[in-house]
């Protein structure tokens, strides 16, 4: 089976499977505004979403510097300065897509988006800087708090 063989299973998709019932919703929280974490949090988003499975996203703590408009697909220095070529790379060759189309991609499938208060604050990012389709302001504690009874699967990445 070669890489692109469509009867292979991807990376997110066997996680996704080992991690959350079939048709249960799956609660991701995102905490670090690195490339490469930001990006497999909306690939596995996007695999849960395809599979019917409903997908609420939490930015908090650095991931919310992702969602500042002009900031989405900038590899910064969050991201791991060894990593930076590979992934500048990849993008240029088409091999892996932006943040912002997978973003676009989570929202059309009917992701949820939300963005934690508190982060918002500590990185200085008003609700106006925000990028189209982020759902509400929501805290980690509410965020929780609904996921409880509301979300079959919580992961932290």
């Amino acid at each position: 089976m070669g890489c692109h063989d469509s009867r292979q299973i991807s990376n997110a998709d066997r996680l996704n499977k080992m991690v959350t019932p079939s048709g249960a919703p799956l609660g991701l929280v995102l905490v670090s505004a690195s490339y490469e974490r930001v990006l497999g949090a909306l690939q596995l988003a996007t695999a849960a979403l395809a599979s019917g499975r409903p997908v609420t996203l939490l930015f908090s703590h650095g991931a919310v510097v992702r969602l500042r408009s002009g900031r989405t697909d900038e590899l910064g220095e969050e991201t791991a300065e060894w990593l930076r070529p590979r992934i500048q790379e990849a993008l240029q060759a088409g091999t892996v897509p932006t943040i912002s189309e997978l973003l676009d991609g989570v929202l059309k499938l009917g992701g949820q988006v939300l963005v934690c208060p508190a982060a918002m604050a500590l990185h200085n990012i008003a609700r106006s800087e925000l990028v189209a389709g982020v759902e509400e302001v929501c805290s980690l504690g509410e965020f929780l708090r609904k996921g409880s009874s509301e979300h079959a699967t919580l992961l932290w990445v």
